[in-house]
């Protein structure tokens, strides 16, 4: 995760203002960059990717219908989002 891969200063900075009840934009901005910067949103991506491709296989066990064919579509929307 991005806090256990950063230096500690910039990871108890991060932590208090995640704590914060009223983040502001440039606050979530920011911890965004940081979790890019490392390998936060990398990480988050592959382990949604991993739940995704495990629903996928669960949906099989299931009738093919209208509702598992919607869940499916659905998991394949979030997977192909960008933001």
């Amino acid at each position: 995760m991005a806090l256990q891969h950063s230096p500690a200063g910039e990871a108890r900075e991060i932590r208090r203002m995640m704590r914060r009840k009223d983040l502001k934009k440039k606050d979530v901005n920011k911890v965004i960059e940081f979790a890019g910067r490392y390998g936060g949103i990398s990480q988050a991506t592959e382990k949604m990717n991993e739940y995704i491709k495990t629903a996928l296989l669960l949906l099989e066990d299931f009738p093919a219908n209208e509702a598992r064919e919607a869940l499916s579509d659905l998991l394949y929307f979030i997977a192909s989002r960008e933001n």
